[in-house]
């Protein structure tokens, strides 16, 4: 009667248990969509070792917006010279539009401008900017404010370092900026600045402006010196209505003109004065970005479906790739490397990838190529084994032996949590076990895809 008893114990027991433990853990494969799955063309800086990657991500509800309102999220995300993400994530910096970057040999800023509908009359942020270390943590807990206008609606932030400071530019002016950053604002003479640049001394601003022609309204460009004091030169007509600025030999490289039509280059002295203007040996169909160090020259740009790049500083010949869902290149330099950023998009939400060359050749941008940065590092897989100590497997795209991951796996193992990771556009959660999972239980990230054009 006893041992009938001890069995009846224990098969209720068996019973109530497992509705315990389901009470107190989360389902395996709960996910959670990215609500910001779209990301806008990305922007770069190096700081020579390294490069600093900057992009806006925004909801489905603005992906046919030229200006989304609410506006985007800016992220960041530092890089290693060897495509090694140096953060965990990509790091959220603030609302608004248009970032920009510039190195000045100690760290980086990030300039955005403020697009949020305000109405009053009293000023509020309308360009704002944040300091970042070279490993991509930040130096301000918060942005900046540089400049505060009344019902500001700002975009087209541009910023360039001198070597003693910054000029920052935004659709409505500019501003001289020091280290501290203490803006002093100047007032253009003509256009609206849309690029800027520094050889060292002075900066070089590229206005755009307005004319009828043919009927249309077409943009023009000028091309005008300030100096560190904030005087300016007489502008410089160039047709438009893009132009890229790389700094060259102490001055500049302009490559300039529109898509679908003959491009040129413009070789500027340090005062902004033209030394040359010459035909530009490609014809490609979207503008190219552009990128310096140490005299070389880069170009990347979309061709329909190929991505394509050339060194342009000696006229070689375009090396394309054909990728499916792949857009909107930029490249950026190192001393020692190369790092083309890249959207890969479908109907649904988009990635921001990066691949990096060391070879003095820019990388191909490829369907299984590259690193996504654009969430936290995705896991093609990890299983959890009966001692309850969960193991990666399967090949990455992702940076392997990541001392982050070595340490939030261990953390897990002693915890009794499982690693959890977001996947492009899911966050998986994991559950804890009560024992360990039996034999060998499989997590996976799934693969998100992606918009915007730009």
């Amino acid at each position: 009667m006893k041992i009938r008893a001890g069995l009846v114990v224990i098969l209720f027991l068996a019973t109530i248990l497992p509705v315990a433990n389901a009470a107190t853990e989360t389902q395996v494969s709960q996910t959670e969509l990215d609500p910001e799955p779209f990301r806008t063309r990305a922007v770069v800086a190096s700081s020579g070792n390294g490069y600093l990657v900057a992009w806006g991500a925004f909801g489905d509800a603005n992906r046919d917006n030229t200006f989304p309102n609410p506006p985007t999220t800016i992220y960041i995300r530092a890089v290693g010279a060897d495509g090694i993400p140096l953060q965990l994530s990509a790091t959220a910096v603030g609302k608004g539009e248009d970032p920009s970057i510039v190195w000045n040999g100690h760290e980086y800023l990030v300039v955005w401008g403020i697009t949020t509908p305000t109405t009053g009359t009293l000023p509020t942020p309308s360009v704002v900017a944040i300091r970042v270390r070279e490993d991509g943590t930040l130096i301000d807990s918060a942005p900046v404010t540089l400049i505060s206008e009344v019902n500001p609606y700002s975009y087209l932030a541009s910023v360039a370092w001198s070597g003693s400071q910054y000029i920052v530019t935004w659709v409505r002016g500019a501003a001289l900026v020091d280290t501290d950053l203490h803006a002093k604002q100047i007032f253009l003479s003509e256009g609206i600045p849309i690029y800027s640049a520094s050889s060292g001394g002075d900066f070089l601003v590229v206005p755009g402006i307005f004319s009828a022609a043919t009927g249309a309204t077409k943009q023009s460009l000028l091309l005008m010196s300030v100096s560190a004091t904030g005087k300016q030169s007489a502008p410089i007509p160039l047709e438009g209505p893009y132009a890229r600025i790389a700094n060259v030999d102490g001055g500049y490289f302009v490559l300039w003109g529109d898509v679908g039509g003959p491009l040129h280059t413009t070789r500027l002295r340090a005062d902004g004065t033209i030394i040359s203007t010459s035909p530009f040996y490609l014809q490609p169909r979207h503008f190219p970005s552009i990128a310096e160090r140490d005299g070389r020259i880069l170009a990347t740009w979309q061709d329909q479906s190929n991505i394509c790049t050339a060194r342009i500083d000696n006229a070689s010949q375009p090396v394309c790739s054909s990728p499916q869902h792949q857009a909107s290149p930029v490249v950026g330099m190192a001393s020692k490397s190369i790092l083309l950023t890249w959207r890969d998009f479908a109907g649904d939400g988009d990635l921001m990838r990066v691949a990096v060359s060391s070879t003095g050749d820019a990388p191909l941008a490829d369907n299984s190529s590259g690193t996504i940065i654009s969430n936290h590092l995705p896991v093609p897989a990890a299983v959890r084994h009966v001692d309850g100590s969960v193991t990666r497997r399967g090949p990455s795209p992702t940076p392997q032996n990541n001392p982050k991951f070595t340490s939030v796996a261990s953390a897990a193992r002693a915890s009794g949590w499982p690693i959890t990771w977001s996947s492009p556009r899911q966050s998986i959660r994991g559950r804890r076990s009560y024992p360990p999972a039996p034999a060998e239980q499989r997590f996976y990230g799934t693969k998100g895809r992606s918009r915007r054009s730009g």
